[in-house]
């Protein structure tokens, strides 16, 4: 039995070549499927020396839609999904070549480790952080749900594995900056189905109590807690972005731009007195859906 390798990249020049150096130890695997979204900083550059088949597709700010494509085009019944900001050890190939061979399970289930800013996290929700990441196609439907890609489906038989030594390593956010391009990209996307607002204050207290105390940042000392603030300030941000955007855009609250307008509009040229202020129906002339995708 063989697998094929599923990756997602979306300039990744930093990362990739860590994922494809680390997947040669994957003996099993004789299919890399690479899904790029149009890379502009040299990712292509690096994928052209390595085996891989790469597919050009257009950009999506739901990454896992490239999975989906890529899951259709693999010839292989045995599929294992990574993104190019994570690698495999020695171990974990070992462990999947394992499985593959014995074909006796259909869904795998594996631990992610994470480095959040070149620091590991095992406290809190992160680990055992458990993915179904190795599985066979005929046991999964695709859902389209961002973090959630798929369902499990004709009752399988699973395997969970929870030991550290086989986790995926995971490096999300190596920095500040890269940690704000990456949530302004989820925020924005997961924001078009959510209409629930809540106090920021109140949201930021909430969350962090949750990430801190009840699942454990705490125990990381100082690291834990960076961990739960970024964690609540981002909850918070995605909140009054979301709050501002459906209020501001439906004609409620004038954007700032406008308030500046109607503050000079209100001087009557002639008798040097203000007027009351006309606004306008924001809903017709702004377009909340109008982004631009953002790369890097």
């Amino acid at each position: 039995m063989k697998c094929s390798i599923i990756i997602n990249t979306l300039n990744e020049v930093k990362n990739i070549e860590y994922l494809l150096k680390s997947l040669k130890k994957v003996k099993s695997c004789n299919e890399i499927l690479v899904a790029d979204m149009g890379s502009q900083d040299g990712t292509l550059d690096i994928l052209k020396k390595y085996k891989v088949k790469v597919l050009n597709i257009p950009y999506d700010e739901n990454f896992d839609n490239g999975r989906k494509i890529l899951l259709e085009k693999s010839k292989n019944e045995w599929c294992f999904l990574i993104d190019a900001d994570e690698m495999v050890s020695s171990s974990l190939a070992k462990k999947i070549d394992e499985i593959v061979k014995c074909n006796k399970y259909d869904i795998v289930y594996l631990p992610v480790l994470n480095y959040f800013f070149g620091v590991k996290s095992k406290y809190g929700i992160h680990f055992p952080c458990l993915h179904c990441r190795l599985f066979k196609k005929s046991f999964i439907k695709v859902t389209g749900v961002m973090h959630n890609y798929f369902e499990v489906i004709n009752e399988p038989k699973t395997l969970c594995i929870r030991d550290e030594e086989y986790a995926i390593i995971h490096f999300p956010y190596n920095t500040i900056e890269e940690w704000l391009k990456k949530r302004i990209r989820y925020i924005n996307f997961e924001n078009k189905n959510n209409n629930k607002f809540y106090s920021p204050l109140l949201l930021f207290i909430k969350t962090f109590i949750k990430y801190y105390f009840k699942d454990g940042c705490y125990k990381g000392g100082y690291d834990g807690f960076i961990l739960a603030l970024t964690q609540c300030t981002s909850a918070a941000i995605a909140n009054f972005k979301n709050y501002y955007e459906n209020t501001a855009f439906s004609g409620k609250i004038p954007p700032l731009c406008c308030r500046s307008q109607e503050r000079s509009s209100r001087q009557h040229p002639a008798r040097g007195r203000e007027t009351e202020p006309v606004y306008t129906d924001l809903s017709v002339t702004a377009d909340p859906s109008a982004t631009r995708p953002l790369t890097g």
